[in-house]
């Protein structure tokens, strides 16, 4: 959640405090008092949600509007720089050869960079610089691809910083892993080995 997000709740719990305030005040207060206490307590009463409710909404709409604007953007230029490509899968070699229980293997598949195999698992590893944030509808088409080649296990290993979508989808996706730097990925394949 974003602070923005967090500063509606607080102010909508804040309304709602107010106006219980003003309700229980309103009770012990007679004639004039009473009324205008019993009349604000109940409006606080009756906003909080809707200040909360329009906070969340817009909320959503403003990640949904950065995520297409990213995907749009992007375009079809979402492959990374091969220099970076040869330096994680280098990197990932020599970590395979040095006793580790994952082998990198090439893949013929244009969407995957390599194949991470363990015996029972295999696992494939997208690399990817955008121009602009990686989009989620990028990290959504890799985890459709890999699930259509048999490889049951994605990780996106983005170079740029990817949108709250993108990581919100990796996040609620099983199979699917979205990492924004290299070495974070040595952590996830020891953790899984």
């Amino acid at each position: 959640m974003t602070s923005r997000h967090h500063a509606g709740t607080r102010f909508a719990m804040a309304l709602s405090i107010a106006g219980g305030i003003a309700v229980v005040a309103g009770g012990f207060a007679d004639g004039y008092a009473q009324s205008v206490a019993l009349e604000l307590g109940a409006a606080f009463l009756l906003v909080a949600p809707l200040v909360w409710a329009e906070r969340a909404f817009t909320g959503q709409i403003r990640r949904q509007v950065s995520d297409s604007l990213a995907e749009a953007l992007n375009g079809s230029a979402s492959s990374a720089h091969p220099d970076d490509v040869t330096r994680i899968r280098s990197r990932l070699l020599n970590r395979s050869g040095g006793g580790s229980p994952w082998q990198a293997v090439r893949t013929e598949h244009a969407s995957f960079d390599l194949v991470l195999e363990n015996g029972q698992r295999r696992i494939a590893i997208a690399i990817k610089r955008t121009p602009f944030a990686l989009d989620s509808a990028t990290v959504s088409r890799l985890h459709t691809e890999a699930r259509r080649s048999g490889i049951p296990e994605l990780v996106v290993i983005s170079l740029t910083d990817p949108t709250d979508l993108a990581k919100n989808l990796a996040a609620h996706t099983p199979g699917l892993t979205l990492l924004d730097e290299s070495a974070a990925l040595d952590t996830w394949l020891e953790q899984r080995s």
